[in-house]
């Protein structure tokens, strides 16, 4: 039987390159609790649905669904002063897995 806090999203039909690894649900709510903390009014995700699906294990990025369908990435800060200011944390919202799967070539440490 499935897991049923597993995201059909990426699961199966999707394999995340390494670095990238999905979380659990408990896991998604902290960070998304994180991610919500420090957006600030006028940054792209401010108001939008969202949950997370995947973090990188090397640094403080995040990989989301917006409620809308679309995906995004997203560079936690964990500062103390919450919210931050726009742009950050910084944040990538492509329109399918597919493209954002494609930009990660580009995420580097």
């Amino acid at each position: 039987m499935a897991d049923s806090r597993r995201f059909p999203e990426v699961g199966e039909y999707q394999t995340l390159p390494e670095p990238w690894i999905e979380v659990d649900h408990e896991r998604s709510v902290r960070l998304g609790d994180e991610l919500v903390a420090e957006v600030a009014t006028g940054h792209p995700l401010h108001g939008l649905s969202s949950r997370v699906i995947a973090q990188c294990e090397r640094c403080d990025s995040i990989l989301g669904l917006l409620g809308d369908g679309r995906w995004f990435v997203s560079h936690l800060t964990w500062t103390r002063s919450k919210p931050e200011r726009p742009p950050w944390p910084s944040t990538t919202i492509d329109g399918t897995l597919d493209e954002l799967l494609h930009a990660f070539a580009d995420h580097c440490h």
